[in-house]
């Protein structure tokens, strides 16, 4: 669009028009004002006002203006035109680009000016955007088709080794890789196994095993997660071929195939390129379809295996049928069930499925266990019914020696069993034997008849008919206790009564009449109230059988009468006897045990005890306030803390402190046993040691440790020939220095554990100890003096060996030594007695309910 020069005029002209038009309005409203009469004169006259020379040439003014105004217009619009043409320019480029992006054409371009522009940069990030959504969904297909492809390889073959070989051939060819191998997990040999490689340079890599967790291979399959490595070994395999000649990979992707969170296999790759993200998420989207499939074909494999040995075990069936018979006549004479099921069996034998399925009913539910063993008493067969009977499943022992968790006087017994009928085919043998049940560790009785079916097709070996004959045992023990309690009630020196619910004695024996001094004819048939007996005896006699009738249980008891003025302590037992249904009190059975004398002497020990328990206490005070406690340690040594637990009252561990001028002296001190004897020596210990130090002398640690094993040996008499004593002490012993920042150490059987930053320094004592006897022809060595320059933070520990020795935890092992360094370092930026705390709290959740063996020392220091 362009202003034309008619356009400019016709401006121009109406500038001069509006002018003149001015004029004419000024000029009239002149002649107006002035009265002047229009003429030449006139305007001549309206003239003699000088403006009006001005508005005179408003025409020519105003057409100027117009001319200006329009050319300024006309430059504006040609630049706006320009404008317009460019952005239509732009408009048909962008649209261009557009329509190229649309047919997927993601190599065309803009100009670089286009480019910066709003539009511009929107439709790049939309090219950008559309271009990673083409990118994503090439990919999506690339995987999809993968998928497909090795889902197809997967279909048409049911053969491992032929899988495996393809597998991992359509897995390299496809993603582009120069070498691979498939892994199978065997889960009964426990190993992973090569069942496939794709372009391996040496044979020797073929038929590779893998435990798990040896290698990268079994590495991945325990961690059951994704290997990958741009870092290769040294040893690993190279690829061969015309182009790359012998050439180490670059990358190798391990990929376990995991299926329902179990192992099936692993998948190895390796590449001269490094595996791109796309290809890593289709391994690991590969691998779940393979995982999958391998899992179903080890479910068909083993299928197949129990089809075949159903198969097998049917064919046998069928072929044995009338020995299967002859057993199941002399099963019904057994139990009444079983016959009833062989009669159904025998019946329905001609469906072979059918008959199996009853069969194996009546072996999971019989009374019996029906074993087969072979001529080295290994376990062919055996029923179900072995569960419920001895408690574990079948098929956990097929294949195994039948007798070898017996003990070994059972074993013995069918050795013997086995031996004799070796040779005498159809004979048989019975064993009882007492047999530990698995599943709940209950002792049953059971009886065995084995026979010996070694020549009888379809058994092929000894046929055993176990039973669970507990009940028989009992009842004839029953009958046997009953008959040996008449007797033992006659001859006991017990007082023994029968009572009805009602109170009426139904029997009593001869202790009970000779205690009473009453004849037995006075007390049978007679109630509690009319038998001429202690009026307290009868009281209780009378509450106690309420109170067993109120709770339907025995009550055991102790109760003190006089009787003819003599006083006596009994034990009483009342049991209460039920009917049959185990629900109403039909008598009581009393039983009276005089334990007169047993407690007159368990008063008299009571009472030495208490004298001995005193002593104990007064010595326990004792050592209690010559040894120092936390609160004495912390008055020296502000960060420290000493956990110290006696096994009993008082200990044979002690702990010693001792301030000698800038010399402070710390020991952990264990004596050879605890209680009243290890407290003994630990006095001898604290009253050397005291003695040894406190002079003006300076003395390093491990003279002070050589000082106390003489004067111990001395004190001991082990330094006598014929000395037997072999007492003495372990000690860990610390001489600290806090002007010099220097510690001297020396141990006796003792180390000491230095915490600085985050390690563990330990400086171990002499393997000797103080006192006890020396070898007479061996040279004694000195304590070694370790001498340490302390740093500020640093920590020292010293310990008895009560800490590490105990016993504890689930599997009822030591705590060692480990732990405590362990419990250190875990806590190394804990306060000093928070670690004691955290000693303590450990240490009594590992005893648990375990008896604590030795007393227990932990000294801790920070500097």
């Amino acid at each position: 669009m362009k202003i034309g020069n008619n356009r400019i005029n016709s401006y121009v002209l109406v500038g001069v028009i509006i002018g003149l038009v001015f004029i004419i309005l000024s000029w009239t409203l002149e002649f107006l004002v002035n009265d002047i009469s229009f003429s030449l004169r006139g305007i001549k006259n309206i003239h003699k006002n000088i403006i009006l020379y001005i508005v005179d040439s408003a025409p020519v003014v105003l057409g100027v203006i117009s001319y200006l105004l329009s050319k300024i217009i006309q430059k504006k619009e040609e630049s706006l035109n320009k404008i317009i043409q460019k952005n239509k320019q732009e408009v048909k480029e962008l649209s261009k680009f557009t329509e190229q992006i649309g047919k997927g054409n993601f190599q065309v371009k803009v100009s670089e000016a286009l480019s910066n522009t709003e539009l511009g940069k929107a439709l790049m990030e939309m090219k950008k955007h559309m271009e990673e959504k083409k990118d994503e969904e090439t990919a999506i297909k690339w995987i999809k088709d993968g998928r497909d492809l090795i889902a197809k390889v997967l279909r048409r073959n049911t053969d491992l080794q032929l899988i495996g070989d393809e597998i991992v051939k359509e897995l390299c060819q496809y993603i582009g890789v120069e070498q691979g191998a498939f892994y199978v997990y065997e889960e009964d040999n426990d190993i992973i196994r090569n069942y496939g490689t794709y372009a391996y340079s040496r044979k020797k890599y073929l038929n590779q095993e893998f435990k798990i967790g040896y290698g990268l291979i079994g590495q991945a399959a325990f961690e059951k997660d994704t290997i990958y490595r741009t870092e290769i070994p040294d040893d690993y395999t190279t690829f061969t071929s015309g182009l790359i000649r012998d050439k180490k990979p670059t990358a190798i992707l391990i990929e376990p195939l995991i299926y329902n969170d179990k192992l099936e296999g692993v998948l190895e790759m390796a590449s001269v390129h490094e595996f791109s993200k796309r290809t890593r998420h289709f391994i690991k989207e590969v691998a779940s379809i393979i995982s999958e499939t391998l899992f179903n074909l080890k479910v068909n494999y083993t299928t197949k295996k129990l089809l075949e040995a159903s198969r097998k075990m049917t064919e046998r069936l069928q072929e044995n049928e009338e020995e299967l018979r002859q057993n199941a006549e002399e099963m019904r004479a057994t139990h009444e069930e079983l016959e009833k099921t062989n009669k159904k069996l025998a019946i329905q034998i001609k469906e072979v499925e059918t008959y199996k399925k009853k069969l194996e009913l009546l072996l999971e539910n019989a009374s019996e266990v029906i074993s087969i063993f072979d001529k080295n008493q290994n376990i062919i067969y055996e029923s179900p019914s072995s569960e419920k009977i001895l408690g574990y499943k079948a098929e956990k022992y097929i294949g195994k020696n039948g007798i070898s968790s017996l003990d070994k006087g059972t074993q013995q017994q069918f050795i013997a069993a086995f031996k004799a009928l070796k040779n005498r085919n159809g004979e048989k043998k019975e064993i009882k034997f007492q047999y530990i049940r698995k599943s709940d560790r209950k002792k049953i009785w059971l009886h065995t008849t084995i026979r010996n079916l070694l020549d009888t097709q379809g058994i092929n070996g000894f046929l055993l008919n176990t039973r669970d004959i507990t009940m028989e045992i009992i009842a004839k023990e029953e009958q046997r206790k009953r008959g040996q309690m008449q007797a033992l009630s006659e001859n006991s020196p017990d007082m023994i009564a029968r009572i009805s619910k009602k109170g009426i004695f139904f029997y009593s024996n001869p202790s009970f009449q000779k205690f009473f001094n009453i004849n037995a004819n006075e007390v049978l048939n007679k109630s509690i109230e009319q038998i001429p007996i202690n009026k307290d005896f009868k009281e209780f006699l009378t509450s106690t059988l309420n109170r067993v009738n109120k709770i339907k249980r025995k009550i055991s008891t102790e109760a003190s009468f006089i009787v003819q003025d003599k006083q006596y302590f009994l034990d009483i037992n009342i049991i209460p006897e039920f009917e049959v249904n185990n629900k109403e009190i039909t008598t009581y059975l009393t039983v009276f045990h005089d334990i007169t004398t047993r407690k007159l002497f368990e008063q008299e020990i009571e009472q030495k005890n208490k004298k001995i328990t005193e002593s104990i206490n007064y010595a326990y005070r004792i050592q209690k306030a010559i040894l120092p406690d936390n609160q004495f340690i912390k008055n020296i040594f502000e960060k420290s803390f000493i956990f110290y637990k006696p096994k009993d009252v008082i200990s044979g561990d002690f702990p010693w402190i001792f301030q000698k001028g800038n010399n402070i002296f710390v020991a952990a001190v264990d004596c050879t046993g605890h209680g009243v004897p290890g407290a003994l020596l630990s006095f001898i210990g604290y009253f050397h040691l005291n003695n040894i130090v406190d002079h003006d002398r300076e003395i390093k640690a491990g003279e002070v440790l050589d000082l106390l094993h003489q004067k111990v040996k001395k004190t001991l008499r082990q330094d006598i020939e014929s000395s037997t004593t072999r007492d003495g002490m372990d000690v860990g012993l610390v001489k600290i220095n806090l002007h010099s920042k220097k510690i001297e150490f020396a141990g006796a059987h003792r180390a000491l554990y230095m915490n600085r930053g985050n390690e563990i320094i330990e400086y171990k004592g002499e393997r000797k100890a103080i006192g006890g006897i020396s070898h007479r022809q061996k040279f004694e060595k000195s304590f070694t003096t370790h001498t340490i320059a302390i740093q500020e933070k640093d920590r020292i520990f010293i310990f008895s060996d009560g800490l590490p020795d105990q016993i504890g935890g689930l599997d009822r092992v030591k705590y060692k030594n480990k732990r405590i360094k362990e419990i250190i370092l875990k806590n190394k930026k804990a306060e000093m007695f928070q670690i004691g705390n955290i000693f303590i709290q450990d240490f009594n959740n590992w005893k648990g309910d375990e008896k604590q063996i030795d007393d227990i020392l932990l000294i801790g220091i920070e500097f």
